[in-house]
């Protein structure tokens, strides 16, 4: 039972994972920043999968994918702030 859980949280992260790539890649405001929020809770949800399984080098990498989203998405808040200042 708990491998089974444990498979629907992996597949759930994986889509989110790949749902906020997708809408992070998006044309419009509002869903790339949608996209690096979701990004934002999958990839932190690996990272700890990484941690408990004690592999440091992928902790790391998704630390600094953790990283990269907080930065896309200061990125879109202040390019619609100065988009709706225009």
């Amino acid at each position: 039972m708990i491998c089974d859980l444990a498979f629907i949280y992996n597949c759930i992260i994986m889509i989110l994972s790949i749902l906020g790539a997708f809408l992070a890649s998006s044309p419009h405001h509002k869903q790339r920043l949608a996209g690096y929020v979701v990004w934002l809770v999958s990839n932190g949800a690996i990272a700890v999968n990484f941690y408990y399984d004690g592999n440091w080098p992928m902790v790391a990498t998704f630390f600094l994918y953790e990283i990269f989203n907080i930065r896309g998405i200061q990125s879109n808040l202040t390019r619609n702030k100065e988009t709706n200042n225009q």
